[in-house]
This record gives C-alpha cells, sequence and structure tokens, in this order.
C-alpha cells in the first residue's frame, strides 16, 4: 500500500468517520483512500468554511474529525477558524502538506509551522514513510487529550511512496477512558467553611460543568446554600426551570439579577474560567469570595484577580464533595437567596421592555428570536455567529436549553456562523439545527448555504438582516462618523439562498416568520430566513455598554 493509504486506514481506525475537504496535491491521495474507506467525505468550497465546519462537528459530537486542505495559501486561509478551534474543546486533525519542501522558490511555499505557531495550535510532519502508523496516531491522540487541533503536515512526494509494513491494532489506551479528578480533601475543608458562612451566595456554571453532567448535582448543592444559579454564555439556559434562574452571569446580565449579584457574598464556579465577560470586568459581584471548582491546573481567574480558594476538580465531584463537607461541619440549610420575593422578582424579569418604533415591513430582532425560540422543539441545535451586533438578542431573547449549544468563533471575528452550525448539523443528523448570522457575516462564507443544500442538513438558517453592519453602525453614530457607509442595501438574500439549492424566503412580519418554521419543521434540507430586522432596534447590551443606559 501507499504511505497515504496507511495514513488513511490509522485515521479510520482511530476513531475518524468524517472528513471537511477541499481537494489539492497534499490531500487528493488521503481523501480518496479515506472514502475508499466508508468515510464521509464532504466537499467544501472554501479552506476556512472546511475547518469551520470540522470545528463545529467536533464541539458537537465530542468526536475528532479531519480538516484535508492543500499547501501553503490553502493551510494560510483556514488561520481565524483554526485560531478559534484552539481557542475551544475541538479534536480536529489537519492534513496538509508541503508540495516540495526543497524547492525553495515554490510559489505556493509557506511556513507551515508557522501558520501552526501563530494559531497557537499542534503541528507534527512527517519526514520518514515508516513513522507513518506512530506519526498518525500521535496525532490523533494529542488532539483527544489536549482539545487542540494539530496539523499533520505530510509531503505529496510522501504520501505516494510505498509502505511495506503491516498496520498492527492498537487496543484502547487506558487514558482514554473518562475520569473524575477528585478534590483536596484540605482545600475542600476551607472552602466549605467560607461557603457556610455566607447568606447570599449564587453559583456560576460553565461549559465544564456541562462536561462533567453535573448539572443535578450543582442544583441540590446551589439549594442547600440558598443560592441563586446562574450560567456563563456559553452554557446558557442550562438552568432553565429553575424558579432561581438567574440566566446569563456577565454583560448579558438583566438589570434586575445584576442588583441581585451585587448583594452577593460568595460566589461559587464550576468548570467556568470566569473571564471578564463572565464577571463584567470585576463589576458584577463587587463584594464577593469566590470559591472556582475547575479541572485545569490552578491559576488566577479569567479577569486576573484571584479566587479565595482554587479547587482542581471535576465539577460533579467538587459539588458532591462540598455537599459532603458542609453537612460534615454541621453547616445548616440555608435560604439565602431561595425567597418567594426573589424568585416572583426573577419570573418578572424583562430582558428590554424598551418601546422601540418599527418602520414598515421591517421587524424587531427582539420578537424575531423570541418567537423561534418559542416555536422550535426542545430537541433542537443552535449556533450563532458571535461578533458584531445580532447576535446580543440570541443571548438575551432565547431562553430554551439547546444541546448542542455553540458560538461560532473566539477570536471576535465576523463570518463563521453558518459553517460552523453546518458541521454541526452533519454531526447531528437525527436532529434539526438553528443558526443565526449577520447578513455582511454570511456574505463572507455564503457558500456554505451550497455545501449544507449539497448535505442535505435539517437546519433553520436564520439571517438578521438589517442591510448593514449592524456594530459598525451604531459604532460609527457614536462617533460622529458617517454611518453610513456601514450600510449594504438590495442584496437578494433569498434568491442567493435558492440559486444554491436552499429552500428560502424573505419575512417582513411575524407571521411570515412563523409560516416559514413550520415549514421548516414539516420539510427536509436547509432552509433560509431573510429576517429584515429594523436598524432602529439597539440591543440592550450595546445601549448598556455604549450608552451608559440603565
Amino acid at each position: 500500500m501507499k504511505v497515504a493509504d496507511a495514513i488513511a486506514k490509522v485515521l479510520h481506525e482511530e476513531g475518524i468517520d468524517t472528513v471537511f475537504s477541499l481537494l489539492g496535491e497534499a490531500t487528493m491521495h488521503v481523501v480518496s483512500a479515506l472514502d475508499g474507506l466508508g468515510v464521509k467525505v464532504v466537499d467544501c468550497r472554501h479552506e476556512g468554511a472546511a475547518m469551520a465546519m470540522a470545528d463545529g462537528y467536533s464541539r458537537a459530537t465530542g468526536k475528532p474529525v479531519l480538516c484535508a486542505v492543500t499547501t501553503g495559501p490553502a493551510l494560510a486561509h483556514t488561520l481565524v477558524p483554526l485560531t478559534s478551534a484552539g481557542r475551544t474543546r475541538s479534536q480536529v486533525v489537519v492534513l496538509t502538506g508541503l508540495r516540495n519542501p526543497d524547492n525553495l522558490g515554490d510559489r505556493q511555499r509557506m511556513d507551515h509551522q508557522a501558520i501552526a505557531r501563530l494559531a497557537g495550535v499542534g503541528y507534527r510532519p512527517l519526514f520518514d514513510p515508516d513513522n507513518v502508523v506512530e506519526r498518525v496516531r500521535e496525532v490523533v491522540d494529542q488532539t483527544r487529550y489536549t482539545g487542540k487541533p494539530v496539523i499533520l503536515d505530510v509531503t505529496e512526494q510522501v504520501q505516494i511512496q510505498e509502505y511495506a509494513w503491516e498496520i498492527m491494532p492498537r487496543g484502547d489506551a487506558a487514558w482514554k477512558q473518562r475520569q473524575r479528578i477528585h478534590p483536596d480533601p484540605t482545600i475542600v475543608e476551607a472552602a466549605a467553611k467560607l461557603i457556610g458562612q455566607a447568606e447570599r451566595p449564587v453559583v456560576i456554571a460553565g461549559v465544564g460543568a456541562e462536561y462533567s453532567d453535573a448539572r443535578e448535582e450543582i442544583r441540590a448543592f446551589a439549594d442547600r446554600i440558598g443560592a441563586l444559579v446562574a450560567s456563563t454564555l456559553e452554557s446558557k439556559n442550562l438552568f432553565g426551570g429553575d424558579p432561581y434562574n438567574a440566566g446569563i452571569a456577565g454583560l448579558y446580565s438583566s438589570d434586575p439579577v445584576m442588583e441581585l449579584f451585587a448583594t452577593a457574598d460568595c460566589v461559587i464556579s464550576f468548570g467556568a474560567s470566569l473571564n471578564p465577560y463572565t464577571l463584567a470586568k470585576g463589576y458584577l459581584f463587587p463584594v464577593a469570595d469566590f470559591v472556582q471548582v475547575d479541572v485545569l491546573s490552578p491559576r488566577p481567574m479569567g479577569d486576573g484577580q484571584d479566587a479565595t480558594h482554587y479547587i482542581q476538580a471535576d465539577a460533579l465531584a467538587a459539588a458532591t464533595t462540598l455537599s459532603a463537607e458542609l453537612a460534615r461541619q454541621g453547616v445548616p440549610e440555608k435560604t439565602g437567596f431561595r425567597t418567594a420575593e426573589v424568585a416572583d422578582r426573577l419570573a418578572s424579569v424583562e430582558v428590554d421592555p424598551k418601546e422601540i418604533e418599527i418602520g414598515p415591513d421591517e421587524l424587531d430582532p427582539r420578537r424575531v428570536c423570541a418567537e423561534i425560540d418559542a416555536l422550535l422543539p426542545d430537541e433542537c441545535g443552535f449556533a450563532t455567529g458571535l461578533s458584531g451586533h445580532f447576535w446580543s438578542f440570541t443571548a438575551l431573547h432565547m431562553t430554551r436549553r439547546r444541546t448542542p449549544l455553540l458560538a461560532s468563533t473566539f477570536v471576535g471575528a465576523i463570518g463563521y456562523g453558518v459553517p460552523v452550525g453546518v458541521g454541526a448539523a452533519i454531526g447531528c443528523p437525527d436532529q434539526p439545527m438553528v443558526v443565526f448570522e449577520g447578513d455582511g457575516s454570511m456574505m463572507q462564507n455564503v457558500h456554505a448555504l451550497e455545501t449544507a443544500a449539497r448535505q442535505g442538513i435539517r437546519a433553520l438558517i436564520v439571517i438578521m438582516n438589517n442591510e448593514s453592519l449592524g456594530a459598525e453602525l451604531y459604532k460609527m453614530g457614536f462617533n460622529d462618523l458617517n454611518a453610513e457607509l456601514s450600510n449594504a442595501e438590495g442584496l437578494d438574500i433569498e434568491g442567493v439562498a435558492r440559486a444554491l439549492g436552499c429552500t428560502a424566503t424573505t419575512a417582513r412580519s411575524m407571521d411570515d416568520v412563523r409560516s416559514f418554521v413550520d415549514a421548516f419543521l414539516a420539510g427536509t434540507g436547509p432552509y433560509v430566513l431573510d429576517a429584515r430586522i429594523s436598524r432602529n432596534v439597539m440591543s440592550r447590551t450595546f445601549r448598556r455598554a455604549n450608552l451608559g443606559e440603565q
């Protein structure tokens, strides 16, 4: 067999069942071999989209996946989504290869290792064909245990050489078995003493708590100590249905919740980095002590401040152990925030009650998000772009729990909501997916709609279309600049989406929105909703941050 066949065989044996690909000399041999082994090949129209789809697939499924892009410029096209994937938990093997390492004048030559370094991801080249099995296994292992992408760099000259050895299977390694890190009893004892003295505690859960399946244990712990429960943006609505659920902790907290948080005397976090967004740059919990629980090695909180106690442990193990330690210390169950008055206050929260004039044939984006959230079934995934302005409406006005729940990028870049959502939908074919994106952002990867149509994914793709770059529209106004420069009017998104193979419509009324969502739920394939939202509606978060609105 050829080295390319050996690479494909090992990748397949290591659990790679899908490859997102844009073919080239450095990938065609391996991708062809993978196709022969029955691996699903998703042909993409741009290397950046291929990487974003692979990222969405891996985060939605928890499985390793392959992104295959060819040499130099092709790999460079992946830099933004590759960097983003390196900042979250994404198991992507990126296959590429220089055309000819000895040709220093090759016009496609780029430093692949430098690209990996810029992106903050792993890099492993293969020079010796005899090492192919060990190297490929090493790469898959590395992306599994680090949760970061790894670039596998193999030239075509190496791929087409003969591999004369038999590939022996290997058993499951012990380190692949899921384990729970249990906390140090001494630190738990000290933390429990602090928690036992608290009268107004708040519990915050992040993605680590979700990964640990610790929701119910954390709820029981919070109930015992009389705490409000809240979550990070990435774990939005984890505690949906709990009468003491305060929603998102951070810049997306409602005003009444912020008032409650301001009086908290202790915050206990499970699986959250407590970054500046979650802590509103230190202003959200001004008088609270912090107990931080995370599996990562001890470190300052995400805003650079120090927690009073840092417990290195799995979220479920820590919640169970802390509850037991409180009982051992004789700490009685407390009411804390858990009063009828607080429950009524939380139940009556209006995220954004401000009346805003909506023009004719325009939609209020707040209503669009809330209505779609109500119409979709519980079993429905969610993905969104994560930069600009439009996604603030999804964060504030969509309150039901969604799994998987994916933000597109962690580098503040627009343009990746649709491809990340497409990848997630391919990974979760047994349930629908809703994807939110802005109109300007969508146009950066509009070709992803064609991939979605060709793959027949079951996704409702909602384009929040105010014919403008929304964040820039408002920011230019704040700075007395010509805001018209941010506008891009006249694009027929419905027509573009239909031409690319999607079912599509333009919505100018809430009846249009409701009927199209109903059609999506009854239909198949991707549906694109061009929701014509009003520029008059600035999100509550944007008004608070930029206008000082209280």
